[in-house]
């Protein structure tokens, strides 16, 4: 893990704000940093990008976490916005796999952090930041684990690839079906399935594996 060594005073964030859909991992999480440090306080969190954008107050937070790709919105380019309007807040972008090249973009924009989104790495990267270090991502751990997911994304049909495709654009399974001129059921069906070979547990994590083959795209 690449971490720029400071050796100032350890020094708890205060005021978190969390861009997540997984709401299991961000309970954890929450439950996890409380536990070893008192007074914090989740101003919110939010699974949509929406509802984030609508409730967010520059200076509000000290600490904001954001899941990179999130129902169909580019996560980078949410980043750039929070940024351009408060240069104060710590920023730890997560993501369910490692992107190297997101390490350098992260770094331009000014962004402190970057982890994969497990509670472990979380707390770690957190703990770094309260350091007034920087940890970024460096996949090397992760090469096996992977390796093992890209071996799983090949086994992926045409017609999974497509609707991964249609997910990442944030069309509902009502729209895929209408798109692919099949049935909403057989678009379940197909969720299922590949969330089932992924070992996905959340249709939100998709947009990760469409990142991954290219297919991500931002909404027109």
């Amino acid at each position: 893990m690449n971490s720029i060594v400071d050796q100032s005073n350890k020094q708890p964030f205060v005021n978190i704000v969390i861009l997540e859909p997984d709401m299991e991992l961000r309970t954890q999480f929450i439950r996890r940093y409380s536990h070893m440090r008192q007074g914090i306080k989740v101003c919110f969190c939010a699974s949509i990008v929406a509802e984030f954008l609508s409730r967010y107050q520059p200076g509000e937070a000290d600490l904001l976490i954001l899941s990179i790709y999130n129902h169909g919105i580019n996560g980078i380019e949410i980043l750039e916005e929070i940024r351009n309007g408060d240069n104060d807040v710590k920023i730890l972008a997560t993501s369910e796999w490692y992107q190297p090249w997101l390490v350098n973009h992260l770094t331009q924009m000014g962004v402190e952090g970057y982890c994969q989104n497990t509670v472990d790495e979380m707390i770690r990267a957190v703990e770094s930041l309260e350091r007034k270090c920087h940890y970024y991502w460096d996949g090397d751990q992760d090469k096996k684990k992977s390796s093992n997911k890209a071996q799983k994304i090949s086994q992926l049909s045409t017609m999974e690839i497509k609707i991964i495709e249609l997910t990442s654009k944030g069309l509902k399974n009502k729209e895929i079906a209408a798109e692919l001129s099949i049935s909403k059921r057989t678009v379940d069906t197909y969720i299922g399935r590949i969330l089932l070979k992924l070992g996905l547990k959340r249709k939100s994590r998709l947009l990760d594996v469409a990142s991954k083959l290219g297919l991500h795209k931002k909404n027109d």
